[in-house]
C-alpha cells in the first residue's frame, strides 16, 4: 500500500496592505488598552442593522460609562469609504440609548459593557474614524457625527499612553470633548464634580508684574487631583493651533522619576509651574470670593479650582507630575503616594475675557522664560514658538513657508520631519535658520520681499497686518516651490530621496540649503523667473558634484551653483 504524502501548503507572505492594516489596528488598540479601556473582541467585524441602516463594527472599547466604536480604514479612497457609513453613524449618535438597547439584545458579549452601575441613558456613545491616510477637512465637514482619530493623533496618544498608562484616559476624554460631569461617578453623583478648594497663598497683582487681571497663587495639591485636571500643550498633539512648543513626554524620564519616588518615598522639593482657568476663585474661610484687587501683600488664601478635565496647563514639571501616573511599574506603591503626597504648584490665573490665542502666547512665552534659565530649548521648539510670539520675524515666516512646502504636493512635499515619529526625513531647523530665513525676511537685497510686487508690502514692516503677512507667506511659498520643482526636474528621479542608502541621494540639509542660497543670488540679481526659464538655466545640474561641499558650506555651494548656471 502506497504511503500518502501530505504536501504542506506554504502560506503566502502578507501583502504591504495587510502589514499596514495590522500595524494601524494594533496602535489604536494599544492606546485604548494602555489607558485602561476594555475591548470587546468578539464584536469585531460583526454586521448589524439598526434603524433600517446596515453597518458593521470594527472595534468596541469601553470605560465606566463611555463606549467608543472605532471604524478603521487603510484605504486611499477615504471619502468613498466614509460616506458609505455616514447614515448609520449619524443614527447611532442621534439615538444612543436605542442603539445600546439594540446591541445589548443582538450581541451577548456587549452586555458586559453596559450591565454595570450605569443606566443606558447615562452611557455616552462616541464613534471614532481612524484612517491611516489623511481625511480632507471638506470630507470631515460632510460627516460631523464622528470624531476623527487621524493617524498623527493615533501615534501621539499611543506614545502618551505608553508613558503614563491609565492616566492617559483623561487626555482621551478631553479629546472626545466629554465634560467631567458626564464621566463615571459624576453622572451618578453630580456633586462629586464640584470645584475643590486648596490652601495656599496669593500674591498681590501689583507685585507680580504680569499685568492687570492676572493673579499668582501657590498651593499644595495631591498628584491624583492634579493629573485629572492637567493638560500639556505638547508638539504633535491633537489640539488645533495649541500643541506647538512643549516637549513630547519621555517614558525614560517618567520611569526614572518613578523609581526615585518608590525608593525615597518623598516628593520633589521644587514646584510645578502652571496656568489656571479664569473660573478659579480666591475664597475666604466661609467660601466667599475675595476681592484680590484689595490685597496689598502676600497673604494666605484658599484656591477654588473647578473639577474639569484639561483646565490646568502644565508649563514646567510635566515629568515630575506624570511620574505619579496610574498603572505600570510599582503601581501598588505609587497609588499610595498619588493621594498622600502633595505637590507645590505656582499657578497663574488668567484674567477674564482673555482669548485662547492670547492664552497660548502667554504660556509659550512663559515656557521660554523658564527654560532659558535651565536647559537649552531645542531649536525646533523655539522656531515653533517664534510663529506665536513674533510672527513677522524672518524665522517665523521661514517656518511657515517650509511647513506649507511640506504640506503641499510639490517637489518638497512630505520631505521634512513633521511629527515626532517621522524617520528618514529632513530636519527643518538648519534650513530655516541658515537659508530660508534670509530669503524671506522683510527687507534685504537677496530677499523675496524685494521681488514681491504687492503695492502694500511696506505695511509689513509695521508688523500689524496679518492678512498681508499671509499673502507674503503664500507668495514666498509659491516662488520657492517653482524654483525647487525646476531643480527636481533636472535631477535623476531615483536621487530625489532622503534615503541614505541611495547613491548620490539629493535631499540633504546641505544640498537644499545650497539650492536656497543659489535662489537668494537669483533674487539679488533680479533673475526671478518662471519654471521654464529655470529649467533652461539648470540644464546639467544632475552632473554637478554636490559631495564636494560639506555641511557648513551652504553659501559656497550656492555661489558655485550660481556661477555655473546663472552668471
Amino acid at each position: 500500500m502506497k504511503k500518502t504524502i501530505k504536501i504542506k501548503k506554504v502560506k503566502a507572505p502578507p501583502s504591504a496592505q495587510d502589514i499596514l492594516k495590522r500595524d494601524h489596528f494594533s496602535r489604536v488598540r494599544a492606546l485604548f488598552r494602555l489607558s485602561g479601556f476594555k475591548r470587546i473582541g468578539s464584536m469585531m467585524d460583526k454586521e448589524f442593522t439598526f434603524d433600517g441602516s446596515t453597518c458593521d463594527i470594527d472595534d468596541v472599547f469601553y470605560l465606566e460609562n463611555v463606549i467608543v466604536f472605532v471604524e478603521y480604514t487603510v484605504s486611499n479612497d477615504v471619502s468613498t469609504h466614509l460616506k458609505k457609513k455616514s447614515v448609520p453613524f449619524r443614527k447611532m449618535v442621534e439615538k444612543p440609548t436605542e442603539f445600546l438597547v439594540y446591541l445589548k439584545e443582538k450581541f451577548p458579549a456587549f452586555v458586559e459593557a453596559v450591565s454595570g452601575i450605569y443606566d443606558l441613558d447615562q452611557c455616552r456613545v462616541f464613534i471614532l474614524y481612524a484612517s491611516r491616510h489623511p481625511v480632507a477637512n471638506e470630507t470631515k465637514a460632510e460627516v460631523p457625527s464622528v470624531k476623527y482619530l487621524d493617524y498623527n493623533v493615533v501615534r501621539y496618544l499611543e506614545s502618551v499612553s505608553r508613558a503614563v498608562k491609565h492616566t492617559a484616559r483623561y487626555e482621551i476624554l478631553e479629546f472626545l470633548e466629554l465634560p467631567v460631569t458626564e464621566f463615571g461617578s459624576a453622572v451618578l453623583d453630580p456633586a462629586s464634580a464640584a470645584a475643590s478648594v486648596y490652601d495656599g497663598s496669593v500674591l498681590p497683582e501689583s507685585h507680580s508684574n504680569y499685568g492687570a487681571g492676572f493673579k499668582v497663587v501657590s498651593f499644595y495639591i495631591d498628584p491624583d487631583a492634579l493629573l485629572k485636571r492637567a493638560y500639556v500643550l505638547r508638539r504633535d498633539g491633537w489640539r488645533v493651533g495649541a500643541s506647538l512648543y512643549q516637549r513630547m513626554i519621555s517614558s525614560a524620564k517618567i520611569e526614572k522619576v518613578r523609581r526615585y519616588l518608590r525608593s525615597k518615598k518623598r516628593v520633589f522639593i521644587n514646584n510645578v509651574i502652571a496656568t489656571l482657568p479664569e473660573s478659579t476663585k480666591i475664597v475666604d474661610e466661609n467660601g466667599a470670593t475675595t476681592d484680590t484687587a484689595k490685597i496689598t501683600k502676600t497673604k494666605r488664601a484658599r484656591i477654588q479650582i473647578p473639577n474639569e478635565i484639561g483646565t490646568i496647563g502644565i508649563i514646567d514639571g510635566q515629568h515630575r507630575l506624570f511620574s505619579y501616573h496610574e498603572g505600570g511599574s510599582g503601581e501598588a506603591e505609587i497609588a499610595v503616594l498619588r493621594k498622600r503626597q502633595n505637590l507645590l504648584v505656582t499657578g497663574i490665573i488668567f484674567p477674564n475675557g482673555m482669548s485662547e490665542e492670547e492664552k497660548m502666547r502667554f504660556q509659550a512665552n512663559l515656557f521660554l522664560e523658564i527654560n532659558s534659565t535651565q536647559t537649552a530649548v531645542k531649536s525646533d521648539l523655539t522656531q515653533a514658538i517664534e510663529i506665536l510670539l513674533r510672527p513677522y520675524s524672518a524665522v517665523a515666516i521661514a517656518k511657515r513657508v517650509i511647513n506649507r512646502l511640506n504640506e503641499g504636493g510639490g517637489a518638497l512635499g512630505n520631505q521634512f520631519e513633521k511629527y515626532f515619529y517621522d524617520q528618514d526625513k529632513m530636519k527643518t531647523t538648519s534650513i530655516v535658520s541658515y537659508a530660508l530665513a534670509h530669503l524671506v525676511r522683510i527687507g534685504g537685497p537677496d530677499s523675496l520681499f524685494n521681488a514681491w510686487t504687492s503695492p502694500s508690502k511696506q505695511d509689513l514692516k509695521e508688523g500689524s497686518n496679518d492678512a498681508l503677512l499671509e499673502d507674503y507667506v503664500s507668495y514666498c511659498s509659491m516662488e520657492v516651490a517653482k524654483f525647487m520643482s525646476s531643480v527636481k526636474s533636472q535631477v535623476s528621479p531615483e536621487r530625489w530621496t532622503t534615503d541614505r542608502k541611495t547613491p548620490g541621494y539629493f535631499l540633504t540639509t546641505t544640498t537644499i540649503n545650497g539650492c536656497l542660497s543659489l535662489f537668494r543670488r537669483i533674487v539679488r540679481n533680479g533673475k526671478v523667473a518662471d519654471v521654464a526659464s529655470y529649467n533652461k538655466s539648470l540644464k546639467g545640474l544632475n552632473e554637478f558634484v554636490f559631495a564636494d561641499y560639506k555641511s557648513s558650506q551652504y553659501n559656497k555651494l550656492g555661489e558655485a551653483l550660481y556661477n555655473k548656471y546663472f552668471a
